[in-house]
């Protein structure tokens, strides 16, 4: 390549994370400003030539794109599956854990009774593919050198990450429905204890043993902050935490996650939907990526520009346990 990667630069997650700081305008480790210097030269004179001979572009790219990456909100995949990857030739055929479905029943002694069985569910997972394209002007890089190659590394990545969580989440929002236990409804425009405690009380009946954990958005999480089991405080700690942002970490033995309400993706959606307060108590199934994200691209000198595209991503799951996951629906 026209710039040398170091190898702990070369590492899953180290050159995302690199574009994350230039991003955010973060504090660079000596090692990545000596990576920005690299990549600020390069892309600088790819600005000047429009020549990338050996797509180093897309290259750098790839290695920094990886469906794998944990960070908000992804991190809720890992908390919510059991992950795993298969080749992009290969299909997944799920067995579930036998669960006991064994009857007993009042019997006089030596009598027979109705056999039943022990249930060896299959699932087939639910497969979709993204893709995106883009194009990069030569002027934009002239001009932003390697902020412009950071600002398309993770805005690619983050567009991709979110659209998944939040096409996986709108599967569970319509999973869960009016009438059963793990639908709780909400008069209000905000959780009350009311409906919080009954989250909470459905999470851990269901638990087996983890701690149950709640996700919603950062508005709803900070009204459960004002509730009675909310004023519990676990650990000075959380108290702490409470005071210097006014979230919780916790209610009522439920881990809380929350999420940004004015972040959105780039389609005008939310990543949580509005109006919700989702928990599990336990992994409620088994998601996978196949085969890998591929990145390509192509010159076109006469319009100045560098066309990319971002395909190959396909990721599928299966809900296995869905009484392992609850919501709370509130109202206007």
């Amino acid at each position: 390549m026209a710039f040398e990667i170091s190898e702990n630069m070369s590492k899953q997650g180290a050159l995302s994370a690199w574009g994350d700081k230039v991003i955010y305008n973060m504090e660079l480790s000596q090692e990545e400003k000596e990576f920005s210097e690299c990549v600020d030269a390069w892309a600088r004179e790819l600005g000047r030539t429009g020549h990338d001979a050996n797509h180093e572009l897309s290259a750098l790219i790839e290695k920094a794109f990886t469906v794998d990456d944990i960070a908000a909100p992804s991190e809720l995949i890992s908390r919510m599956f059991d992950e795993s990857t298969i080749g992009e030739f290969d299909d997944a055929l799920i067995t579930e854990d036998p669960r006991n479905t064994i009857h007993v029943h009042e019997a006089i002694p030596g009598g027979n009774v109705d056999r039943s069985f022990i249930e060896h569910k299959t699932f087939t997972p639910t497969w979709k593919s993204l893709a995106a394209e883009t194009d990069i002007t030569l002027q934009d890089l002239r001009r932003g050198g390697y902020r412009t190659v950071a600002n398309l590394t993770t805005f690619i990545k983050e567009a991709f990450e979110y659209k998944r969580v939040a096409m996986v989440l709108n599967e569970i929002d319509k999973m869960i429905t009016s009438g059963n236990p793990n639908y709780i409804t909400e008069s209000t425009a905000l959780p009350t204890a009311t409906s919080a405690d009954a989250l909470a009380l459905y999470l851990q009946d269901m638990s087996t043993g983890g701690r149950p954990l709640a996700f919603t958005l950062n508005k709803y999480r900070q009204a459960m902050a004002k509730l009675a089991q909310g004023e519990r405080w676990p650990t000075e700690a959380d108290r702490n935490m409470y005071n210097t942002d006014g979230f919780l970490t916790s209610y009522a033995g439920m881990e809380i996650l929350g999420y940004s309400g004015q972040r959105k993706t780039p389609d005008g959606s939310l990543v949580i939907p509005d109006k919700r307060v989702f928990g599990i108590a336990d992994k409620i199934g088994y998601a996978m990526t196949r085969g890998e994200t591929r990145i390509l691209q192509s010159e076109d000198i006469n319009q100045e520009r560098i066309h990319i595209k971002v395909t190959g991503y396909t990721f599928g799951w299966a809900i296995t346990r869905p009484e392992n996951v609850a919501k709370i629906v509130m109202g206007a």
